[in-house]
């Protein structure tokens, strides 16, 4: 099967045309959208180019991105960076801005939803222009809406699910710095047991019932019953609660939120981009443990899903049945004939989401 992705990080490919992601929110939701933007600039011959210099995770409005990943996607030219060939005209004289400061200076009262981005925003129907730079962002996951654009060296994805699809760009796309590697492979010498059970709980603003990761925990511990336990958690509550009921409990030193906010949401809480490296390392770290055990509710989880080579069997998604997170994607997906296929094949392959 082709390898389009490494084909597009060719060493001379310098095209004329761009597709700019900014970031936006927390550090899976970004990366699924480089990789929806990787895919839009595949099917429409751009070269792709991730703009992190938000302050989420850049202290001094440098790009995070390139503190984070190998790979040629850093930096738009700074000829193509005054240019006005732009799409969408909003950003025309403003590619220097990131995506939140554009929507709060036009559309104040619909930032943090999804219509923002439909405006300051190219989707998938309509990135093919002439325009010289493209901007993109998205909350959500997109590639559904690009299945029917898979063509050419992208017509063997067309068989894989979607789930299949993002596992491939994920792993090609996100290769971390040798810094970070050191620190991953560190931590795991030190930390980790012959089996890890990696647990990652989103409890700080997104409280999911704690039952349900102990319940299902506990299955896994009755197959691996001398496994270490790696968790990864914002919340310092729960931390406190795993230690005092499992024997063998991990956790990396963090600095957890002083305004009881998201950790990626604490700009008051010292060193944003080291804190965006220690929670990358965490979600390697979670993707190379022996079972995986998360809510589908957080894209930071289902990230650490996809950069591992996990098979059925080896995680244990506690959202999986439910009904209020399925009704929420059957909305974002538009109720299209094409994704609910898609989604389908995923339940008879075992992923689904």
């Amino acid at each position: 099967m082709t390898n389009p992705v490494a084909r597009h990080a060719a060493p001379g490919h310098e095209p004329s045309r761009y597709l700019l992601v900014k970031g936006v929110a927390g550090l899976g939701n970004r990366m699924i959208a480089v990789m929806n933007g990787y895919v839009l600039s595949m099917v429409t011959g751009r070269q792709l180019v991730v703009d992190w210099t938000d302050p989420l995770f850049s202290n001094d409005g440098s790009n995070a991105f390139n503190r984070f990943f190998t790979g040629p996607y850093g930096a738009l030219p700074d000829d193509v960076l005054l240019c006005n060939s732009v799409f969408p005209e909003l950003w025309r004289g403003n590619l220097h801005k990131t995506a939140m400061q554009l929507v709060h200076e036009h559309f104040p009262d619909e930032a943090g939803v999804p219509s923002s981005a439909t405006r300051t925003s190219c989707g998938p129907d309509n990135v093919a222009t002439d325009h010289r730079v493209v901007v993109f962002w998205t909350f959500t996951d997109r590639l559904p809406k690009l299945r029917h654009r898979f063509a050419d060296e992208l017509a063997d994805w067309k068989l894989l699910t979607d789930f299949q699809v993002l596992r491939r760009l994920a792993q090609q796309l996100f290769v971390p710095t040798t810094e970070i590697r050191s620190r991953i492979e560190s931590f795991k010498a030190e930390s980790f047991g012959d089996e890890t059970i990696g647990v990652h709980i989103r409890h700080t603003d997104r409280r999911d019932p704690l039952h349900k990761f102990h319940r299902a925990l506990k299955r896994v511990l009755t197959r691996r019953p001398n496994a270490v336990i790696f968790l990864a958690t914002d919340n310092e509550a729960v931390e406190a609660e795993f230690r005092q009921s499992y024997p063998r409990v991990v956790c990396r030193k963090k600095q957890f939120s002083s305004n009881g906010a998201a950790i990626h949401m604490d700009l008051d809480g010292g060193d944003r981009t080291e804190r965006a490296i220690d929670a990358l390392t965490e979600m390697y770290l979670l993707s190379e443990c022996d079972h995986l055990v998360y809510a589908r509710w957080s894209t930071f989880s289902y990230l650490s899903h996809l950069l591992s080579n996990l098979g059925d069997g080896a995680f244990t998604d506690v959202d999986r049945f439910n009904p209020i997170f399925h009704a929420k994607r059957l909305v974002q997906r538009h109720m299209a004939v094409g994704p609910t296929l898609s989604r389908l094949r995923e339940l008879l392959h075992g992923e689904w989401r």
